[in-house]
């Protein structure tokens, strides 16, 4: 019986010699080729695809190289966006005007060396903190970047239409109304023709109607209007009559 069971086990084997010698190549394969994976790149620098030659080494020192300079971006970032707010969380924004003067200094300073201008741009939103609406527009008045103008407008546009100006003190509105007098300046006075389009113009010029007829900007320095929010919102109208001026000469020419 032991003869039997080994001769029908030797039969079985035999039998099937050709697949057992398959499975032994392919785990044979399989396992080499994982031991080469792991040691390919410590033995292979070059890679030839088509026409590209690729330097492996080269490659992942530059993606190291790339993931560190990325990583410093966003902590600079980071560093960046904590300084603003450190400044619009830490000051009262009902103060009076001239103790805002280090708040100010301090948002001027900061301003230039701006790369993530979101803060500014949500300091401009509906729903922003009186100080982060300060502070924000601080920081535009002193950029005096056109890619502010739509967010600086609509922002003005919404005090404006409010009786109150949303409770916003005057002194930030008066910032407000000079931050795109300024912006005006810089895109109309020294462009031949400004990247503002009419219809950005026409809509700052009609927020600006309706500025200078609010109950509280009428009360404002009524012993010298100028002085107060109409200033400013008188010499943006000014130049905005300018900018649309440019913009039809040059539609002419």
């Amino acid at each position: 019986m032991d003869n039997n069971l080994y001769f029908q086990s030797a039969k079985l084997v035999f039998e099937n010699i050709w697949g057992v010698l398959a499975l032994l190549v392919f785990l044979t394969v399989l396992l080499r080729w994982r031991a080469i994976k792991e040691e390919l790149p410590k033995y292979v620098s070059r890679l030839k695809i088509g026409d590209v030659e690729v330097e492996l080494r080269e490659v992942k020192k530059d993606l190291a190289e790339t993931k560190e300079q990325v990583a410093v971006l966003e902590n600079d970032l980071e560093q960046e966006r904590s300084r603003f707010h450190d400044i619009a969380e830490d000051f009262d924004i009902h103060a009076p005007v001239a103790e805002l003067e280090k708040v100010r200094s301090a948002l001027k300073a900061e301003a230039p060396n701006m790369d993530d201008l979101t803060p500014v741009f949500d300091g401009l939103k509906e729903g922003a903190s009186a100080a982060q609406l300060y502070a924000a527009a601080e920081v535009v008045r002193a950029r005096r970047d056109p890619r502010f103008f739509d967010d600086l407008v609509a922002c003005l546009a919404r005090l404006a239409a409010d009786a109150n100006l949303q409770g916003i003190r005057l002194h930030t509105v008066w910032t407000l109304t000079s931050a795109l007098h300024r912006t005006l300046i810089a895109e109309i006075e020294h462009h031949a023709v400004p990247n503002l389009k009419p219809d950005q113009l026409r809509a700052a010029q009609r927020m600006l109607d309706t500025l200078v007829r609010n109950p509280r900007v009428l009360q404002d320095r009524p012993d010298a209007p100028m002085k107060g929010v109409r200033g400013p919102a008188k010499w943006a109208g000014d130049w905005i009559a300018k900018g649309l001026k440019k913009l039809q000469s040059s539609e002419g020419d």
